[in-house]
Formats: structure tokens, C-alpha cells, sequence
């Protein structure tokens, strides 16, 4: 008996929220580009990955090309991989395609199911997707919203996005490009906002003294539940909708002006007074990492962790913004919680939708927890401190035949192999010994057989630099010797070169003055230069457009032992938290003073 009134009250429960969704937002439509259901299978499928608009780009030529589920069943995979590789995340996707279409033609003839089972017994096809067709196409109800209510608003495995893509168990994604999202008049009231976070107090502004100017202490109590609880809850770029929430409700809670929907997933936090405008930037993005931690926090999504620190920036963030919220300032502080940060365009997508106008920012400031400097020390340093992030695909293209008969064929495994080498001395022989740079091939793929000479191999890789002349001519240096080196045995070659991210640029005043409020907070002992790295991060775009500072927060234990980020083991020291935090008060109100 209390079975049967359980599942009456959920169901009674289900149906009021789905009207109230209705009533809330009547114009929510899907964005993705769709004529028929299995149009729209199709590029729910590819928006896994990627954003809406840059499928939008891709799908015109396949819908117009594979028209029936058996176009697509019977397609050639290389053929179908080469016509989606413009969404960045083909490889995987090319298989999902046609096994889902195969799926389509032996079980329903052709014909897309109106079911939840039915369509989440194809390959390929979650229940998120799932929910998606039955809900666009078909106008049912059975999916997303029944299916959260029933189980919770946090229950495990529930992160609270609103993103199409394959659920259940499953190896990590691989973090491959995503395209600059170029969709800035998508509707803002797409996604409904996260629910509350549980069990994490609530950290009220301290109280409205009139003319108060100094800052309350650091809550290092709130900041570790609240890096805590988004380490557990990490989403891939452009996905952070559980966590833009909870930022954005924090923010309003302190009375900030807050626009949500800046970059697809950012969040942007005003408190305006006039006078100059300082931007303060945290990203928010996890990485496709299954963690190895044994902590109570670990993160409890297969596949996705916080490895890189990003939970901690978010927390810092809302710290900061608290401790300043109650404050009479001399200007204007505009927070940007960014997406994306990983796959190096969340800076770009927030820029591209006005993250730097109205009004108008004057300096930019940011830190990065980092695990090469023990806690309690900083990094800062003036000029080029991290690197440019380009990224190369070389497809090499020769003639396949029998492995027992090379001279038959033109070997492109013997090709690919010549061109690595020889990409290796554009660093050693076409660069000035004095330019930092680094050339990496770090992907071979070719052949499927040990007696077959393949027709195709393909290589992947980066360049890294701090700009000048190796910067301005690494595209054409790499294309000419994977040509060259191809040409010499009779082979072709063709080079895709992305430009990613700029090198990041300390601005030298602002330099100073954020040194100044590093030694004020940990001591001038403590404060290192000339730290820098060949990494890369797109806080460079915000630098480029704005004078600022990047800076680099010391999170390793002083014992040692750290593990180096985007490891499965990373974590960090908190107290770091707390030298992060007050680091980006005081540099805020040093520099509005």
C-alpha cells in the first residue's frame, strides 16, 4: 500500500512540475536543426560534445546526403568520420551513428521508436537523448523530468545538466577541441536553474554597515564545503549548468546584478558603483579524468573529475565576492565565472557576448592553484608567463597493399614516422636558441591489420610558445615539412593548424601591484618571479584585451608529494584556498583604491 502511494504522490508531483515548466517557459524550443526524429537523433548525438550551434554547421550536408537510417547504416566510417570531423568530436561519434542506425533498420524498419526503452536499447542512445526525441519530436513526457523527481534533485549520478549524450557506465571522454560557441541569441531561459545545494551551509553577506571598507575574514570553513561540493559534481566545458547555478545563487543572495547565460554556461556577477571596472576570473570546467582519490569528496560522476583546481577557483571566486558585496568601493567589481577553460574558447565565447562591455573593464585579475609551488608561496611575474596552446592534424596519405609486398605500395606508416622526426627539428634547427618553444606529436593512428600496409595514417600534436618569430611561423613550418618529407617518398600530406590560445601576458604595472598584495598576505619572502610554464590557458584572451595579471597560488602540502594536475590523483592543499581568496581581495580593492 505505501508502494502504490509513493509512486501516486511522484507522479502527482511529476505532473506539477512539467506545468510549471510549461508555464515558465513557453518558448523553450530544442536548437538543434532537425526535419524528422532521426534528423534530430542524429544531432543530439553529435551535440554530446559540442555546442548547438557549431552542430548546426555540420548537419545540413549530412541530412542532405543520408536521408533514411539505412543511408547512415550502410555508410563507409572513414567517409562519415571525415564529413563530421568539423564538430571536434568525431572519432567517437561516427561509431554511435551508424550502430544506432543499424540498431534502427533491424529492429523498427527504419523507423524511430516513441519509447524510453525502445530508444535507449539503441547504440549510442541515453536516457538524456532519449529524452530529448520524446520530448522535441514526439511531444511525450517520459524522460528527464519524472526520472530527476523520482530519484532527487542531487542523487548520485544525477550532476543536474541539461546536455544530450549517452548515459551509464562508461570510459572517460576524450577532451578534444570544441569549437568557439557562436550562438549568442540563444535563448537565455533554455535551462531551468540548478535546485539549492544540500548540505552546504549557506554563507550569508556579512551585515550592511554603513561605509564599511575593510573586508570580513575569509570563511575558510564555507570554501572548503564549497570546493568540496563542486569536486564532486565536476561537468565538462560548456556543461557547468549544475555549477553556474549554485554560482549564480550565491551571487544573487549578495545583492549582485547577475547575468547567467554569458559563453553558453558562464556567469557573470556585477557590483557597480561606477568609476574603473576590475574583472575577476575563475573558470569552472572539469576534465574527462576517472578519479583514483579515496577521499570523502571524491567525485562521484564516471569518467569526470576536477583535476586541474577549477572547483577550488569557484569557490575562491564566491568567497571574494562576499567579503566584497557589503563594502562601499570606489568602482565597479564584475566577477566571470567561465566555461570551458580546458578546451581553450570559454574566454573567447564570454568576450564574444560582452563579458568585457557594460561597463566597460579596465583590468582583469586571476589565479590558478598550483601544484608545482608548495602552499603558502606565489608566482608572479611581468611579460609571457604561460604559453601559446596550437594544435596540428597531419593526414598522411599513401598507397596500401600486402605487408609481404612494400615495394608495391607507398608505406604512409614509414611516411608518418619521417615526418615526426622532422618535426622535431623545426625546435632544434628553425628556431632562435633563445625563444622558448616545444613541438609534440602525440597521436599515431594507422592500419587495423598486422599484414596490411595501411593507405592513410594520421598524427596529432601541439606547438607551444611565448610568441615572436617561431609563433608567427610555426603553421607554415609545419606544413611545409609534413609536405616535404611526404612529397620525397611519393606520398601526399595534408595540415590542419589551430590556433587555440595566445600566449598569457602579465601586464607590467599590474604585475607590481598584485606582487605588492602577495607580499602584504603570505610576506615578500614568499613570493616568487619568473615562474612560468608551457601550459596554456585562454585567460590569455581576457589579457589581451584588457591589461592585467595572472597568478599562480602555491596549492602542494609543504611535505612534497603532490600529484602533477590532470593526474587522477590531484587534489590539493585548502589552505591554498584561503591565500587564493584574500590574494584577489585585497588585489581588487588595492587596484579600485
Amino acid at each position: 500500500m505505501k508502494t502504490k502511494v509513493a509512486s501516486t504522490e511522484r507522479k502527482a508531483r511529476a505532473r506539477k512540475i512539467i506545468a510549471r515548466l510549461k508555464r515558465e517557459y513557453p518558448d523553450a524550443t530544442c536548437a538543434l536543426h532537425h526535419q524528422n526524429a532521426l534528423e534530430l537523433v542524429v544531432a543530439t548525438i553529435l551535440s554530446a560534445q559540442c555546442t548547438d550551434a557549431r552542430v548546426n554547421m555540420v548537419t545540413p550536408h549530412l541530412f542532405a546526403k543520408y536521408r533514411t537510417a539505412a543511408d547512415y547504416a550502410a555508410a563507409d566510417p572513414r567517409v562519415l568520420e571525415k564529413e563530421i570531423q568539423s564538430t571536434g568530436f568525431f572519432r567517437n561519434k561516427t561509431k554511435s551513428i551508424i550502430g544506432m542506425a543499424q540498431a534502427l533498420v533491424e529492429r523498427h524498419g527504419g523507423e524511430v521508436p516513441q519509447t524510453m526503452e525502445e530508444l535507449t536499447a539503441l547504440p549510442g542512445v541515453g536516457r538524456k537523448t532519449a529524452n530529448v526525441i520524446l520530448g522535441t519530436w514526439f511531444k511525450k513526457n517520459e524522460g528527464r523530468a519524472q526520472a530527476d523527481q523520482a530519484a532527487g534533485p542531487h542523487a548520485p549520478g544525477r550532476p543536474g545538466e541539461d546536455r544530450a549524450g549517452a548515459d551509464g557506465d562508461r570510459a572517460a571522454r576524450r577532451l578534444d577541441l570544441v569549437f568557439t560557441h557562436a550562438d549568442p541569441a540563444r535563448p537565455r531561459r533554455l535551462h531551468r536553474a540548478a535546485p539549492e545545494v544540500r548540505r552546504v551551509r549557506h554563507q550569508p553577506a556579512v551585515p550592511q554597515l554603513a561605509g564599511m571598507r575593510a573586508p570580513a575574514p575569509v570563511d575558510r570553513d564555507s570554501l572548503v564545503a564549497t570546493r568540496r561540493d563542486i569536486h564532486q559534481h565536476p561537468e565538462l566545458g560548456f556543461e557547468e549548468m549544475r555549477t553556474a547555478g549554485l554560482i549564480a545563487e550565491r551571487l544573487r543572495a549578495l545583492n549582485y546584478q547577475v547575468t547567467p547565460g554569458i559563453g553558453k554556461t558562464g556567469v557573470v556577477g556585477l557590483k557597480g558603483n561606477g568609476g574603473r571596472c576590475v574583472l575577476l576570473r575563475a573558470d569552472m570546467d572539469a576534465l574527462p579524468v576517472e578519479e583514483a582519490n579515496a577521499v570523502p569528496y571524491r567525485s562521484r560522476e564516471t569518467g569526470k573529475m576536477h583535476a586541474c583546481g577549477h572547483d577550488g577557483h569557484v569557490a575562491i571566486g564566491l568567497e571574494v565576492a562576499r567579503r566584497l558585496a557589503p563594502l562601499e568601493l570606489a568602482g565597479s567589481v564584475k566577477f566571470a565565472f567561465q566555461p570551458a577553460e580546458e578546451v581553450s574558447n570559454g574566454a573567447q565565447a564570454m568576450i564574444n557576448d560582452g563579458v568585457l562591455d557594460k561597463p566597460k573593464v579596465d583590468a582583469a585579475f586571476g589565479i590558478h592553484l598550483w601544484n608545482d609551488l608548495p602552499v603558502g608561496t606565489i608566482g608572479i611575474m611581468a611579460g609571457p608567463m604561460m604559453a601559446s596552446v596550437d594544435l596540428f592534424e597531419i593526414e598522411v596519405l599513401g598507397r596500401g597493399g600486402h605487408a609481404a609486398a612494400p615495394h608495391q605500395t607507398i608505406d604512409p606508416v614509414l611516411v608518418a614516422a619521417h615526418v615526426v622526426t622532422a618535426l622535431q627539428s623545426l625546435v632544434s634547427r628553425r628556431r632562435d636558441p633563445l625563444a622558448e618553444a616545444v613541438v609534440s606529436v602525440t597521436e599515431v593512428h594507422a592500419g587495423r591489420a598486422f599484414n596490411v600496409i595501411p593507405d592513410r595514417a594520421d598524427l596529432r600534436g601541439t606547438v607551444r610558445t611565448f610568441g615572436g618569430h617561431f609563433f608567427e611561423d610555426a603553421p607554415r613550418l609545419v606544413e611545409e615539412t609534413a609536405q616535404g618529407v611526404a612529397a620525397a617518398f611519393g606520398a601526399r600530406a595534408t595540415v590542419n593548424y589551430r590556433r587555440l590560445s595566445a600566449p598569457v601576458i602579465n601586464n607590467e604595472e599590474l604585475s607590481v601591484l598584485m606582487r605588492d598584495v602577495a607580499a602584504g598576505v603570505i610576506g615578500a619572502g614568499n613570493v616568487r618571479q619568473g615562474v612560468r610554464t608551457m601550459g596554456g590557458e585562454d585567460m590569455a584572451y581576457f589579457l589581451a584585451s584588457v591589461p592585467g595579471c595572472f597568478a599562480f597560488v602555491g596549492s602542494a602540502p609543504k611535505g612534497g608529494g603532490a600529484s602533477p594536475h590532470h593526474s587522477p590523483t590531484f587534489d590539493i592543499d585548502e589552505e591554498s584556498l584561503v591565500i587564493g581568496a584574500e590574494l584577489l581581495t585585497q588585489t581588487a580593492l588595492r587596484y579600485l583604491h
